[in-house]
């Protein structure tokens, strides 16, 4: 199975360049963008399993789109591969919600090892928060996001619903 990789670099050339790299693999289906206000959209129209993302683009910060993504897919890796690196920037993108910080050069090797330690990292978080026979949220999980609503709707005076349901026979379910 292929990772689906979204480069997003002002640079065509930048863009050429990590397809090649990551081409060697034969691991990777890569698509590219140099305009950082279409990330949103193409991430809306296809899943992609991590995301390359430089910091410096003309229309659009790097660290706008990461906090763009974060917010809307929360669990999708977003790599920053800059060449303006600096302690300051990549502890700013981490906490931005940045899965790893790279700075260019950077060689193939080091690119796809970093893309593979991303998409673990996210696999166990994606483990450690659903159940793995139906892929649901577990009971910790649902207790943290429930809070996190239950905070949103005080923070903006808004009603909050919840919904449960029980489903009689779960067991043959699980059981087949």
């Amino acid at each position: 199975m292929l990772t689906k990789v979204l480069v997003v670099d002002d640079e065509e050339i930048i863009c050429t360049l990590f397809a090649a790299m990551l081409g060697h693999y034969g691991r990777y289906h890569v698509v590219t963008t140099t305009d950082g206000r279409q990330v949103m959209d193409i991430l809306r129209r296809e899943p992609f399993d991590v995301i390359l993302l430089d910091m410096s683009m003309p229309a659009i910060s790097g660290l706008d789109v990461l906090r763009q993504v974060t917010q809307a897919f929360e669990e999708l890796p977003v790599i920053i591969v800059t060449g303006h690196g600096s302690i300051e920037i990549a502890v700013e993108s981490m906490q931005a919600g940045a899965a790893d910080f790279v700075t260019k050069p950077v060689p193939a090797a080091v690119l796809h090892l970093r893309i593979q330690k991303a998409l673990e990292h996210a696999r166990t978080r994606r483990l450690a928060s659903t159940d793995g026979l139906t892929e649901v949220y577990n009971h910790r999980t649902f207790q943290e996001r429930l809070s996190q609503e239950i905070a949103r709707a005080d923070r903006y005076s808004r009603p909050l619903s919840v919904f449960m349901t029980d489903v009689d026979h779960f067991k043959v379910y699980n059981d087949t």
